[in-house]
């Protein structure tokens, strides 16, 4: 793809609302830390040593990089694809920002009953 192209495909990026997606990362965790939070065994059975690193698996939410998302549909669907890349981040950003907003509501009328 030419340079233009991705030039292209950046500035259309920059101009769409940040969306969300969801991972899996592997982290090293102390074995005090686990114990602190309630966990005492690992997923074998055996008794979490204080010591000892142990690997857990968490979901964070990292920005969904717009631009290769947009050349990506761009070569296997050319225009169309780009113009529905398109349309879905719009509403997957509104959609993000509504929840985010309903559940900052929750918490602030949780905070009012306590």
């Amino acid at each position: 793809m030419s340079k233009k192209f991705e030039l292209q495909c950046r500035r259309l990026a920059k101009e769409l609302p940040q969306v969300f997606t969801k991972v899996k990362k592997t982290v090293p965790v102390k074995g005090s830390e686990l114990i602190k939070s309630g966990k005492h065994q690992d997923k074998d059975g055996y008794d979490i040593i204080p010591g000892n690193i142990y690997n857990r698996t968490i979901e964070i939410q990292v920005p969904i990089n717009h631009a290769d998302r947009i050349k990506r549909q761009y070569r296997a669907k050319g225009e169309q694809g780009v113009a529905d890349y398109i349309k879905w981040a719009k509403s997957a950003g509104k959609w993000q920002q509504n929840a985010v907003a309903k559940t900052m509501e929750a918490q602030q009328q949780q905070q009012q009953k306590n």
